[in-house]
Formats: C-alpha cells, structure tokens, sequence
C-alpha cells in the first residue's frame, strides 16, 4: 500500500507536471507579488529548468508577514496613545465616549481581519494549491484560458483598487491635517497618529483581490465549459439532421423502387381473344 507521503508526492508531481502545459501561474504572477509584499502568501514559486513551476511555502515569508501584521498593529496602538496622552481635551478625534468606542472598534476590526489573511495564509495554501491543480486540469479538458487575458484582469483590479485606496486616504490625511493647523493643536496630533490603519485596510483589501481574481478564473472556467457545450450540441443537432435526411432520402429510394413492382404485380393481365370464323361471317 502507499503511504500518505508517497501519495502526496504522487499528487505534487502530477501537478507539477500539468503545471507545465498551464500559465495559470503566468497570468497569477501580479497578485502573487502584490500579495507577497503584503505578507499574505509566504510561498515562493520558482521556474526549474525543465519549465515546471515549483511552488512552496518558506518560513522566512511567513515570519515576514507576522512581522509587518504587528509592525501596524503596534503602531496603531502607540498612535492612539500619542493622541490620548495630553488628555481628551487636546486629542483628535477621541473627544467623547462614543466617539472612542466606534475608533476601538474600527482599528480592531481591520487589525482583525487583516490577521485572519496573514496568519491564516500558511493553512490556506494547501487547499488553493489543490484548487489551482484542478483549475489546470480543467484547462487540459476544456481549452487553455488566455494568460494574457488573465494577467491584464489581474493588474486592472489590483491597480484601480490601490490606487483608488490610496487616493481616498490621501485626500482624508490631507483634509484632516488641514482642520488640525486650523484648530491648533499639538505638533504630536492629527492624521499621522491613524496612518498605520491604512495599510491595515491595504492589507485586508489584497484579499478581497485575492477573491475576485479567484472568482474571475472560475468564471472564465465555466465560459469556455458553456461554450464548448453549445459546440457539441450545434454539432450533435446538425449530424441528427444530416442523418434524418439521408434516412429519408434512402426511404424515398426504396419506395420507388418497390412502388413499380407493386403495382405491376397489381394490375390486371390483359387476356387476347381469338376471333373465330362465325364473327367474320356475322
């Protein structure tokens, strides 16, 4: 019997090997390097030098993803407490009660869900590789999908999504610090104490990125399925009609053919008579 290792190695091979005939890993690269810079995918795919995609995870990659999770998340807590420790007459934004409660629970949500995306990473990777071994597999099937096609989708969102983040976040820092010269207050206050928050919404929007890309390539999946469907049914439809007539034209054929014998065989046979003397004489 084979053991669970020898399996999986199995498993690996095969993948790597259909990897070979794919560039699903070709049209993924800009998420890939976009989501490393990120720390949410500590893997590192590399080409060998027989053209197959190698692709593990490295402990270096996941220690730098925790390391940038708390290098934000620290700089977020030191921020609210340089707003805070002058009191709340002098603070930017924690004036009140409320006010404090719903910045808590803003900053916590998004530490929150960016740690889900870079903690959870390492276990993730085994079931989007098996995902991305099926999606290779379903190309081989059903036609190879444009990696050129995949690639340009890929940047677009990427870039339309950062750049619209980061020029939102601009004009709020900016807005912001403007009331705070206006008001006066202390050099150590204003926008920059919140600033670590962003790059945690950075991080939690890779994901979502992470997700439509993901959706993006099923759905191009199930295109070229429905596609190829529609092909054999128009081909299935027009041999079936291909078929009935030269059925009918042979059915024809031998109508005709039995048509004249049959109605030979039916009509009457002509019987001569002999005329006898008596009728010449009459």
């Amino acid at each position: 019997m084979t053991t669970a290792k020898e399996y999986d190695a199995t498993k690996q091979e095969v993948t790597m090997s259909k990897q070979l005939k794919s560039d699903l890993y070709q049209g993924l690269f800009p998420i890939y390097h976009l989501s490393k810079g990120f720390g949410l995918l500590p893997v590192r795919v590399s080409i060998q030098a027989s053209g197959r995609y190698n692709s593990k995870i490295h402990v270096v990659d996941i220690i730098y993803g925790v390391c940038l999770l708390l290098l934000f998340i620290c700089a977020e807590i030191w921020g609210l407490w340089r707003d805070l420790r002058d009191g709340w007459v002098n603070s930017t934004r924690l004036k009140r009660q409320t006010a404090l409660n719903v910045t808590i629970g803003d900053v916590v949500a998004v530490a929150l869900l960016a740690a889900v995306g870079v903690l959870g990473a390492p276990f993730r990777w085994k079931y989007l590789q098996e995902i991305i071994g099926r999606l290779i597999d379903a190309d081989e099937r059903i036609g190879f999908i444009n990696a050129r096609k995949t690639r340009r989708f890929a940047i677009i969102i990427s870039a339309g999504a950062l750049v619209y983040l980061i020029t939102i976040s601009s004009l709020d820092i900016y807005v912001w610090d403007m009331q705070t010269k206006l008001k006066r207050k202390m050099a150590d206050k204003g926008p920059i104490n919140y600033s670590p928050i962003y790059f945690l919404y950075m991080q939690a929007l890779m994901i979502e990125i992470q997700y439509t890309i993901t959706t993006y390539n099923l759905n191009e999946r199930f295109l070229r399925l429905n596609k190829n469907l529609e092909n054999l049914l128009r081909t299935g439809r027009n041999l079936m009609k291909k078929d009935v007539s030269f059925t009918s034209e042979c059915k024809d054929q031998n109508e005709f053919i039995i048509y004249p014998r049959a109605k030979v065989e039916a009509r009457p046979a002509r019987v001569f008579r002999t005329p006898k003397v008596y009728d010449w004489m009459a």
